[in-house]
């Protein structure tokens, strides 16, 4: 195959996720204009209004979330956006860091240093991608938003916690769990967090090198952790060894039972520190049902967990889709907050004042929930809260009976956030039923992300394109702008490989990544997409030329015409034109979409100089 690709490229601009990768040729960044427009960004801060500074940004956060950074910024507000800010700001424009990303785009670092009398500094910084849209005219494409607001709130609620006295921050069963995690201190390496049963406090104790955001949101392994929690109780009995990854709310799951989890394997304990469930399942889903509490699952085998918690032996008659009917949450909306979750968790800190509820197992395994979310404390008050929810709604959506042996539950869910931005996040929930190997997979997506939710395009479907892989197409706000033409929403595909028994999503850098994994008809350029503010069903033919040649970048083809090279080092940071060939690294899928892309473009052309 020849792959000498010579195309005329015109004006192609690429704006994807927020980031406007528009080639300007004539017009390179240097440091020295950066760093003026970085100290005219710091000026105009101090000294204009914020509807003023905002003519500086071309963002995709909202409106309202950015002003009140800038108002944050400028010291006219706390975090909250209402009350006076506490602390003075200084803005070092001395030691500006900028780091050229490519010819029109710059990362931008000031310092920002937060004091108050009687506390230490707190050092911080503003971070924003910066963008050359013409002669010394720059603007800011990413901002920074909610790790500046995580900064602020932070170090309010150490000055009121300097100013405030504790009884008028923390409740009473608070201030006395602050006492007994000190007495614990001298026996374990941490007491990370508080509960309370009959206003008497549990500690969640730790031994070893305790990290939450590291285990909790970024360690989805099973892999043996660097710590181990365990659970005392407030006469300082240990009721649950300190030997596990995770231990769950009180009574989350079962009244008065505690889930507790290590190496993927869960259990349950009661509060007496009985080992009720042993700790070798791979799921405990409960159930509604007369006689029975629950099903556990260990591998492809089936038990029945009985009311009195006593355990069947295999019973190979257990289906998982007739027992998703018995389950709660399935087909069924309902709604979780501070204000119906038992035994909220509080963290142990003066700092942290958020509420921890950490949902049963086989939520989070299905990805309904996250595995551990965040609310409001009623404990605690007088404090700022961030980074927390104060609600999260999970709604039933629908059914696809995607083939005879897989059917798909559809879950609409909304976290309704307060953080860096004040709004809600959504995301849809594929919960697939394997009914040939008695499995459940689940996959998220997030539909609105930092552009927010595709207006005019919605939907989704799934189809199973062979026994091993599942093709799940729903729609996504992506700009992404070719010869003036800039696509806002489109179709976004997923791709799930059953291959290994498990549900794994493929990835690839591809912003059209059917080209990937499966062979091309044209379903897969027809739809709903949204191009210049118009919905239109099908996508013109200089959409398909990039489509085509991105196959060709996916390889590092040195493209004849350098300007596409430019364009892919934009586009990919890890774009490197290092062939002259690729035809020995294409795959059968790609040669076959390359050449029916061929037919497809050529078909477009003929038809347009038949129309003259």
């Amino acid at each position: 195959m020849k792959n000498k690709i010579i195309i005329a490229l015109t004006l192609i601009t690429v704006l994807v996720a927020g980031f406007l990768f528009w080639k300007q040729w004539s017009n390179k960044t240097n440091n020295s204009e950066i760093a003026q427009f970085a100290r005219t960004f710091i000026s105009d801060i101090q000294n204009k209004p914020a509807d003023s500074v905002i003519t500086l940004f071309d963002v995709k956060q909202k409106r309202k979330d950015v002003i009140r950074i800038i108002d944050i910024l400028a010291g006219r507000t706390a975090a909250n956006g209402k009350s006076k800010q506490l602390f003075k700001r200084f803005l070092d424009e001395d030691n500006i860091e900028i780091k050229v990303l490519s010819e029109s785009l710059a990362e931008v670092n000031i310092p920002l240093i937060l004091s108050y009398e009687g506390l230490s500094d707190f050092k911080s910084s503003i971070k924003f991608t910066v963008l050359k849209k013409g002669k010394q005219l720059f603007r800011i494409t990413e901002f920074n938003g909610n790790d500046l607001y995580t900064d602020f709130v932070a170090y309010e609620n150490a000055i009121r916690s300097l100013t405030i006295p504790d009884k008028d921050i923390y409740s009473p069963l608070t201030l006395n769990a602050f006492k007994g995690a000190l007495e614990l201190k001298s026996k374990y390496d941490s007491v990370v967090w508080f509960s309370y049963i009959d206003k008497k406090p549990l500690y969640y104790v730790v031994n070893g090198n305790w990290e939450m955001i590291e285990h909790f949101y970024e360690d989805e392994s099973h892999d043996e952790k660097e710590y181990q929690m365990g659970l005392v109780n407030s006469d300082f009995a240990e009721i649950i060894p300190a030997r596990y990854d995770l231990i769950h709310n009180v009574g989350a799951t079962f009244d008065n039972l505690i889930e507790v989890e290590k190496n993927g394997k869960k259990g349950f304990y009661d509060l007496q520190g009985k080992n009720v469930i042993p700790v070798e399942y791979d799921q405990i889903i409960p159930v509604t049902d007369d006689d029975k509490a629950a099903v556990l699952a260990n591998g492809s085998d089936y038990f029945w967990l009985n009311k009195d918690y006593t355990i069947s032996e295999r019973d190979s008659s257990i289906k998982i889709s007739d027992i998703l009917k018995k389950v709660y949450v399935f087909k069924n909306t309902y709604n979780i907050s501070e204000n119906n979750v038992k035994n909220l968790i509080e963290f142990n800190s003066r700092q942290v004042h958020n509420a921890i509820y950490i949902p049963p197992s086989h939520l989070a395994d299905w990805k309904i929930i996250s595995r551990v979310q965040q609310f409001e404390n009623p404990l605690r008050r007088n404090v700022e809260f961030y980074d927390i929810s104060t609600s999260v709604q999970i709604k039933y959506s629908k059914n696809d009976e995607t083939s005879n042996w897989l059917e798909t539950a559809i879950y609409s869910i909304r976290d309704n956030y307060i953080g860096g931005r004040s709004d809600f996040y959504d995301k849809k929930n594929f919960m697939m039923i394997d009914h040939r190997n008695n499995k459940v997979y689940s996959l998220s997506i997030f539909e609105d992300g930092d552009l927010g939710a595709p207006e005019n395009c919605t939907g989704s479907e799934t189809k199973m394109l062979s026994d091993t892989l599942i093709q799940i197409k729903n729609y996504e706000s992506d700009y992404i702008s070719i010869a003036e033409k800039v696509l806002s929403e489109k179709p976004a595909y997923h791709f799930i490989s059953l291959r290994t028994g498990q549900a794994r999503e493929l990835r690839s850098k591809r912003y059209f990544n059917f080209t990937q994994y499966t062979k091309l008809d044209d379903s897969y350029i027809s739809g709903c997409y949204t191009l210049n503010d118009k919905v239109i069903h099908h996508l013109p033919k200089d959409f398909l030329i990039y489509i085509k040649m991105e196959i060709y970048a996916d390889y590092n083809y040195d493209f004849p015409d350098k300007k596409w090279n430019d364009l892919f080092k934009d586009v990919y940071g890890n774009y490197k034109p290092l062939h002259s060939n690729v035809d020995s690294y294409l795959t059968e899928v790609d040669k076959y979409n390359i050449n029916w892309l061929d037919k497809k473009i050529n078909s477009m052309q003929a038809e347009k100089l038949a129309s003259k």
